[in-house]
């Protein structure tokens, strides 16, 4: 059995990107990069519209820069359905039930993929709304929850289709690699550097660790105990 065979009217329902006629200069597939990361980072911080923002603690924390992923944002789900796809597709693949003998079948293959991608976006939005990451769904209209499951859905679609684009040549390297160092850098860039201020029981101190530094250098009466509280709170 061969489900690549089986599957086939689903290989065509997904748009593919197609290869480069011929290889791109570097400096081509470097401002194709750039504007695929732009795309991510401004998706990264536009905020689901309709969802209603709590406090609590988030459960995806440390699992958000692997997943390169921002919550609360459209970026919410990140390269997750990727990478969850990705899996599927492999185990299928290794244990025999999709058959990849010809490039016609490797073509169909890769849309099948995308649409692992499409039902992994799927389930993880509709599983995120489940267990009350955007209110409690009870509370929630059908419409609110269309919207936000629109928005997930849609976002998702762009992430397939940046890392469909990059990893075709258009680029350099794969969207999940860029993805990912580029959400790790933004991490690390806003809590060294973040002017947000925060209450804390020595206080009120600055969220980036530079600037909070810089300013226990001025308010601590010794250095030694600016030093030790920048690098122990």
């Amino acid at each position: 059995m061969n489900l690549l065979h089986i599957l086939r009217p689903l290989s065509y329902v997904f748009p593919t990107v197609p290869p480069p006629p011929m290889p791109l200069s570097y400096e081509h597939r470097t401002i194709i990069t750039a504007i695929a990361l732009l795309i991510y980072l401004i998706c990264s911080q536009i905020p689901i519209y309709g969802i209603e923002r709590t406090h609590e603690a988030d459960p995806l924390y440390w699992a958000r820069i692997i997943m390169a992923s921002s919550r609360g944002t459209l970026m919410e789900l990140g390269i997750s359905p990727i990478i969850s796809g990705g899996w599927v597709a492999q185990i299928l693949i290794t244990v025999g039930l999709i058959k990849v003998t010809s490039q016609k079948d490797m073509q169909e293959a890769e849309g099948q993929q995308k649409i692992f991608f499409l039902m992994f976006c799927f389930g993880e939005a509709a599983g995120a709304i489940w267990y009350g990451a955007y209110g409690q769904p009870s509370m929630m209209s059908y419409a609110t929850i269309f919207i936000i499951m629109v928005q997930l859905m849609g976002a998702g679609i762009v992430v397939i289709m940046l890392d469909d684009l990059l990893s075709k040549g258009y680029g350099l390297g794969s969207g999940i690699s860029l993805f990912i160092v580029a959400n790790t850098a933004e991490t690390l860039f806003w809590f060294a550097f973040s002017p947000v201020t925060m209450s804390s029981e020595f206080g009120v101190e600055f969220e980036g660790a530079f600037i909070a530094l810089v300013h226990f250098l001025f308010t601590k009466d010794t250095i030694w105990l600016a030093i030790t509280q920048a690098f122990t709170r």
